[in-house]
């Protein structure tokens, strides 16, 4: 956590260092020109292209060295439901049957509902023996967030900055077939994305991350990252499940027919550039463009480019955009939404 916490902090210093402020530049006659859009149904031949692009002039300017990643032709607009596992989930999933215990959390931001906020938080724990000492099981879900997590495993830290994560893809999904198994058997509608492994107080440990799903589309969450589910294990034991909710449209959804492709997107990340309404991050290079969805102030889910760049091991997304209308719907380096 503190080493989360640590990365948190160097983000939010650097951006003052990387991104430049949006001064004014050349006018750009063509800005409002109709882009080319592609049907959905051929939006799959874009899947594992490359793109190399340089926008801007000499150091003033966004690298892009991207592979585009179509998980889907099928897109819906529409609203959704988000659900976590319940503690009967994590009792027959996770616990072989083992019955938990509810939890109050005795802290002065609770009520005596084990409300934070006027928000509940579900909190159960249970008790098992391992050489001879008794530990603990804790199971925790929110709106937001939910975890199980095993005391005996607190020793280790699973620090994976130094390490280069192996991408997931359908060829080496056996690879964690266990660990997809066992989130389907939680209904969680995920897709192996990143793998970790090292060694840890002479053990081996490893962390395995997966994109939570939106009908097979990956999902951008309300403070504009990727959604993940982690388990990470030591040896073959799991040490810990942290989740985000899962996704599903409710009542009718409305399909998408036609997007912009992600070169017609980059054309209007170059208009946006000379138009001086977009930031520049000098000396980061973005290099993956994911088509996804987000939920707008409105609650309704749209389809959106997805621009990220890898920082110590995290997807950091840089710029979002409405993949229909190609409106800027996030831009990292001024930290707002226009959605």
């Amino acid at each position: 956590m503190f080493k989360q916490k640590i990365k948190s902090i160097s983000i939010l210093l650097i951006l003052g260092l990387l991104f430049n402020g949006c001064a004014k530049r050349e006018n750009d006659n063509n800005y409002n020109e109709d882009y080319e859009k592609v049907d959905t149904i051929n939006i799959l031949e874009w899947n594992d292209k490359k793109i190399n692009k340089y926008i801007g002039k000499n150091n003033d300017g966004i690298s892009i060295d991207a592979v585009v990643y179509v998980y889907s032709n099928k897109l819906y607009t529409g609203r959704v439901l988000k659900s976590m596992p319940t503690v009967e989930d994590m009792e027959n999933v996770v616990l072989d049957g083992k019955k938990m215990v509810e939890e109050h959390t005795e802290n002065d931001l609770f009520d005596d509902n084990n409300n934070i906020n006027g928000k509940k938080i579900d909190s159960y724990y249970a008790l098992y023996e391992k050489n001879n000492d008794e530990l603990k099981a804790m199971f925790s879900n929110n709106e937001l967030e939910g975890s199980i997590v095993f005391s005996d495993y607190k020793k280790y830290h699973f620090e994976f900055d130094d390490k280069k994560a192996t991408y997931l893809d359908a060829s080496n999904y056996d690879m964690v077939h266990y660990e997809n198994e066992t989130l389907d058997a939680l209904h969680m509608n995920v897709k192996p994305f990143k793998f970790y492994e090292g060694i840890e107080n002479n053990n081996k440990i490893n962390e395995i991350r997966f994109l939570n799903m939106l009908d097979d589309i990956p999902f951008l969450n309300s403070n504009l990252g990727l959604d993940y589910t982690t388990i990470r294990k030591v040896g073959s034991n799991i040490a810990e499940i942290r989740y985000a909710p899962n996704l599903e449209f409710i009542n009718e959804k409305k399909g998408v027919n036609q997007v912009l492709s992600p070169e017609a997107i980059i054309e209007i990340i170059n208009n946006e550039y000379k138009n001086g309404n977009i930031s520049v991050s000098n000396d980061w290079v973005i290099d993956r463009i994911t088509l996804g969805y987000i939920e707008t102030k409105d609650e309704n889910v749209i389809p959106v480019w997805i621009f990220t760049s890898n920082f110590l091991g995290d997807e950091i997304v840089t710029y979002a955009f409405d993949a229909v209308t190609g409106k800027i719907v996030f831009d990292f380096g001024r930290g707002d939404t226009e959605q």
